[in-house]
């Protein structure tokens, strides 16, 4: 049975993230969700970007995203979403992406990990 991992993204009012995104763990068809707290004071914009597996630095292409942009005005909630398509060979396959923040305030870009690892049979 599939499952649903997701992280909440609160950007300060200096634009950066409240705290930097931890590694998320995710299996072969899991939802996949950021929800964006805009705490900044002016409008935010959150884009996931450009993943890589980790060992070789090789771009990969593990979610289908409904979208994987959201524009937030301040003191709303926002939303990323899609779902683990990346089947593993064998052993999980680390990944590295990007979120990017845009706003008025600070343009910043975080780099965190994702590991996808195969459903149980």
């Amino acid at each position: 049975m599939a499952g649903m991992t997701w992280r909440t993204l609160t950007v300060e009012d200096d634009g950066t993230l409240k705290s930097t995104p931890s590694k998320m763990f995710a299996e072969t068809g899991d939802g996949i969700a950021w929800f964006v707290d805009n705490q900044s004071g002016v409008q935010v914009r959150l884009k996931i970007k450009d993943f890589k597996r980790k060992s070789s630095g090789n771009p990969i292409d593990p979610i289908g995203f409904f979208t994987n942009h959201v524009t937030v005005e301040d003191g709303e909630i926002g939303m990323i979403v899609g779902q683990i398509t990346f089947l593993p060979s064998g052993s999980p396959v680390l990944t590295k992406y990007t979120i990017e923040v845009r706003s008025s305030l600070l343009n910043k870009d975080y780099d965190p990990d994702l590991e996808i690892d195969r459903p149980p049979s």
